[in-house]
């Protein structure tokens, strides 16, 4: 889908089709990579929140207001039906890879398949592709985010909702560890980014595409995040700082390859419009890799992470075509 921008008297952004910003699809590419890299087998040596924090800030970007029954028909089409499809997917491989790594299924739970009715604190607890949680958490998020816009006037949402993430951010430990059904707690702790992305994010990414200068801000907000990541501080508005400062160096960084036709930004474009294809499948194709490689080397290494990675997304790079031309609907899309 492609956007253009439409500000709100807000001061926020409804996106309706028209010019795709090139090089956000290439942070999106980026960013799917080091989703895959924090599941392969390799020592973990990054905090792949950052990573979570980044994709519910892009999201927000392109959420469009509309009428209720059409929002709804769009999110079922393009989150719920992947998710389903996926979640049941994932249930007989998660059969496969038990008989696998055990030999029997005596031990198998049976009744994984019905996690997503759990009341719980954690996300990752649906067992049958862990990944999913996202999928879910975001319809959720957008769910919530389109009932506050309809009870908040526009002309106040700019304020009222930078107060609503401030509150957010404040009680993030409590709102986190309470247990509900449908993620909604997961929702509600990422919703500050979401807020962020879409009161600020087109805006944003239309000045570093046009912006002349970006190596001051690639350098500023390099040094900042950088000075902040040295101070030990787990204080939730801190790690929305530096996550923010991360957001923008990495929208910087990227801008200068907008519009770029080399064959390399050409792949990682092609993994960026496909993220809700390679979350929701990517597991699924690592799993026997990660298998293989541990009983070939026998302990995590990072070479056998960057063999896994790129087995993995070597696979999911020849099964996009295949997926949008003979299955598009299973990952949100139209033939």
């Amino acid at each position: 889908m492609n956007y253009k921008r439409i500000l709100t008297k807000s001061g926020g952004v409804n996106s309706s089709p028209s010019k795709r910003i090139d090089y956000i699809d290439l942070v999106k590419g980026i960013a799917i990579i080091g989703v895959v890299w924090s599941h392969t087998v390799h020592p973990q040596w990054y905090n792949v929140t950052y990573i979570n924090a980044l994709f519910f800030f892009l999201s927000g970007f392109f959420f469009k207001e509309e009428p209720f029954p059409k929002f709804l028909n769009k999110k079922f089409k393009t989150i719920i039906i992947p998710f389903i499809f996926f979640y049941l997917l994932s249930y007989p491989f998660r059969i496969i890879f038990n008989l696998w790594d055990f030999r029997t299924l005596s031990n198998f739970d049976w009744e994984c398949i019905f996690d997503i009715f759990d009341v719980a604190s954690r996300s990752d607890y649906l067992f049958v592709n862990v990944p999913l949680w996202f999928i879910f958490c975001l319809f959720m998020m957008q769910l919530i985010y389109w009932c506050m816009n309809k009870i908040t006037p526009e002309k106040y949402r700019t304020v009222i909702y930078l107060i609503i993430t401030a509150i957010i951010i404040l009680w993030n430990d409590e709102i986190k560890n309470y247990p509900t059904i449908f993620m909604i707690n997961n929702a509600v702790q990422w919703l500050p980014y979401f807020i962020i992305g879409n009161l600020f994010g087109l805006k944003l990414s239309h000045f570093l595409s046009n912006y002349k200068s970006n190596y001051i801000i690639i350098l500023a907000t390099l040094i900042a995040f950088i000075g902040l990541q040295a101070i030990p501080c787990d204080i939730p508005a801190y790690f929305f700082l530096k996550a923010i400062l991360f957001f923008i160096c990495i929208m910087s960084f990227f801008a200068y390859f907008n519009e770029n036709k080399s064959k390399i930004c050409s792949i990682i474009r092609t993994l960026g419009v496909s993220t809700l294809f390679i979350l929701c499948i990517h597991i699924l194709i690592q799993i026997p890799f990660q298998r293989a490689l541990m009983k070939i080397f026998g302990q995590r290494e990072v070479f056998t992470g960057y063999i896994d990675v790129t087995l993995t997304l070597l696979i999911i790079y020849l099964l996009i075509p295949i997926v949008n031309r003979y299955v598009p609907w299973a990952v949100g899309k139209k033939k």
